[in-house]
């Protein structure tokens, strides 16, 4: 169906395997004890946190680009 594909399992498990098991938990949902929404804390490895979440659309918008979809001249750069 010509659809575009942006396989973001094989970009997200590159970008996690490159950080490796200790540094990649920096992306998930991981909270110590004492955590106003989490007082026993949380380990998930499933969710992603606001940094891992951010990195997995910039993974999204350099798929974006890679396909020259035109959805691309929309994107905008953010200038925090």
């Amino acid at each position: 169906m010509h659809v575009p594909l942006i396989d973001m399992h094989r970009k997200s498990e590159k970008l996690i395997t490159s950080l490796g098991e200790e540094n990649s938990k920096s992306l998930f949902n991981y909270v110590d004890s004492g955590n106003v929404n989490y007082p026993k804390g949380k380990k998930d490895d499933t969710h992603f946190n606001p940094v891992g979440a951010r990195k997995m659309a910039e993974l999204a918008v350099q798929g974006i680009k890679e396909l020259n979809l035109d959805l691309a001249k929309h994107l905008v750069t953010d200038t925090e």
